[in-house]
């Protein structure tokens, strides 16, 4: 019975745990408040407050599609965050030993894992019916535009969660495979559309035939990604072709279904055959292939232990790393290829354009330095809030935090490293922004000034999702509940409000300037992005001073927001370690030391 005990488990387990019923009750909240925005914009350009026929169905289809987009990116947000965790949990806990040691098949354990977060991810979708019921009554909506955009959610849903399971069935942790997962959404996902819009250059630079060769193979490989990628294919279903049209993109869409639900089954097959080989083969490698690996590693400063042993091992001990595997390794490698290929391909392209008489080729490129800057600095935030998130879980999970607990180390020391060592593992990933300010200081010195700010912010937010991560593992007991309330805190603190609170404010006030400005001060992309555009645009602020009050405030609130975090851990530390507290000199034991009578003389017979 391929649904047989795992899955009653899963079912059991997952309907009595509430960050689900809270994410349901958050997301359809959400939905609320964007439908209450668009109703009351509507209203108010409405004669009497009262909507005629056709004003009541543009109402409905403007719903549509902002609902359309939000269920999409919450899909593809939420749903690796589910799934990525299935059997990298079970063999992080060493209970996957058990499912192998009973009468239970491998399909019967992946499949009965998989259907039970589809379920779950399922149940999390259906919340949003209800509220679409209500402007469905409106009209403006075709019957078949929403049949055709649920199939392709569905199949989306399906795709990612076999994806998931997949690469968690090669995790040997739940964190390192929530990133790795997230990794390859960003190349199969975002890339395609990057690549899209360099292709296009490129076509128009022209050049030889090497140049032709190139964009073909290319563009063959981009057709296939575009083909299956949700975010194209249903962003022309739901909002392209001047509005929503019967029929619009529909071959389109059925076409992507096709293309997911066969990849799903080849993912799905590729899992069952590998879950029980690939943790066999981990258990028994010898300790010595585990650390060579792919032979990818890069190179390691190792000083010596020094008085701070906590420090050195977050920083330089192999077991602090992260483990991005094969997959998360060729994941960044593509992505940086493609970052610095585009950086220098529009960097050359400009300067060839000099003497064709180009007046401010530093503003020109400004517009890369600054998505790149933004782009990359979203990603090392998100991915540092998801490592901190498991610093402390993967330690009870392994059984290890009660060792460093009995330890003499103080709660400073032991947040204090594990918050330098999170920022100190991602110092890599500065190279290719490095690469893009040094293009831009070639075409721009006076970027030089923005440099210093723009690390500032990159500082400022990624410490906050340090703080933020280390906060949810220190009072979660596993690592996927950390991670999951550690990316939903992120998402909506780092911009996601803009979509559930701020973005109707905005429709139903007639989309002032003030609360626009207003809603961009915690917004961690704009944060990123914007000391370039205010030293080489805005001139230092002169035309455009809510940018630079934008980024002043931003930057206080996150830094107040990151030292109180970090300094209630410390303090309360004990409280959240559950350990009595320990004196500042170490080993001393509390109260006055004890006093030691000298053995008496006894007396001697005559």
């Amino acid at each position: 019975m391929l649904l047989g005990p795992v899955f009653q488990t899963e079912m059991v387990s997952n309907g009595r745990r509430g960050r689900y019923f809270l994410l349901r009750v958050l997301f359809a909240t959400g939905l609320l408040l964007c439908l209450w925005g668009c109703y009351e914009g509507a209203s108010g350009y409405a004669a009497g407050g009262q909507l005629s026929i056709n004003q009541a169905a543009r109402l409905a289809s403007g719903f549509f599609v902002a609902f359309a987009w939000l269920t999409l990116l919450m899909a593809m947000v939420i749903t690796p965050a589910i799934a990525a965790g299935a059997i990298a949990t079970e063999r992080e806990r060493r209970t996957i030993e058990y499912l192998f040691a009973t009468d239970l098949s491998n399909a019967e354990i992946v499949l009965s894992k998989l259907c039970g977060k589809l379920l779950l991810v399922g149940k999390l979708l259906l919340v949003a019916l209800p509220v679409l019921a209500i402007f469905r009554l409106l009209g403006g909506i075709p019957g078949n535009l929403l049949v055709v955009y649920f199939a392709g959610l569905a199949s989306t849903v399906t795709l990612l969660t076999v994806g998931s399971m997949c690469v968690s069935v090669w995790s040997p942790r739940a964190r390192d495979a929530i990133i790795r997962v997230y990794l390859l959404e960003a190349v199969v996902f975002i890339v395609p559309g990057i690549l899209n819009v360099w292709l296009a250059g490129l076509r128009m630079a022209g050049g030889g035939w090497w140049t032709g060769s190139l964009t073909n193979a290319i563009g063959a490989v981009l057709d296939f990604a575009v083909r299956i990628n949700p975010l194209w294919v249903m962003g022309a279903q739901i909002s392209g072709g001047g509005g929503l049209g019967v029929g619009t993109g529909n071959a389109a869409v059925w076409q992507m279904v096709g293309w997911h639900l066969g990849l799903s089954v080849l993912l799905a097959a590729i899992a069952i055959m590998a879950v029980r080989r690939v943790h066999l083969r981990s258990i028994s490698a010898s300790d010595k292939t585990d650390r060579k690996g792919w032979g990818w590693e890069l190179p390691r400063f190792r000083p010596h232990l020094g008085e701070r042993p906590m420090l050195w091992k977050e920083l330089f001990a192999r077991t602090a790393a992260t483990k991005l595997g094969f997959l998360g390794r060729v994941c960044i490698a593509i992505l940086l290829i493609v970052v610095i290929g585009i950086s220098v391909f529009v960097y050359v392209m400009l300067v060839d354009r000099r003497f064709g008489g180009s007046r401010n080729l530093g503003e020109e490129y400004l517009g890369l330095t600054s998505t790149v800057t933004a782009m990359l600095g979203v990603g090392i935030t998100i991915l540092m809030g998801l490592r901190a998130a498991g610093l402390v879980t993967y330690e009870k999970e392994r059984d290890c935090w009660l060792s460093l607990l009995s330890t003499p180390l103080s709660g400073a020391e032991i947040i204090s490293a594990k918050a330098m060592g999170n920022l100190y593992a991602f110092r890599w990933m500065l190279a290719p922004i490095a690469l893009v300010w040094f293009l831009q200081l070639t075409l721009s010195p006076l970027f030089v000034i923005a440099i210093p700010l723009h690390l500032l912010a990159l500082g400022i937010t990624g410490l906050f999702a340090t703080a933020v991560g280390l906060a949810y593992s220190m009072k979660f007991e596993t690592s996927l509940k950390s991670i999951g309330a550690t990316m939903g805190t992120l998402f909506f603190v780092g911009g996601g409000y803009l979509l559930c609170c701020c973005t109707p404010m905005m429709v139903a006030s007639g989309g002032g300037d003030d609360i626009f400005q207003l809603a961009m001060i915690l917004c961690i992309p704009f944060l990123q992005a914007v000391p370039g555009l205010v030293v080489l645009v805005g001139d230092f602020g002169n035309d455009e001073p809510w940018m630079v009050i934008d980024f002043v405030l931003g930057m206080a609130a996150y830094g107040v927001a990151t030292g109180v975090i970090l300094s209630i851990l410390i303090n309360r530390f004990e409280e959240f370690a559950g350990r009595s507290g320990i004196p500042e000199s170490g080993l001393q034991p509390h109260g006055p030391p004890p006093t030691i009578h000298p053995p008496q003389p006894t007396a001697t017979p005559q």
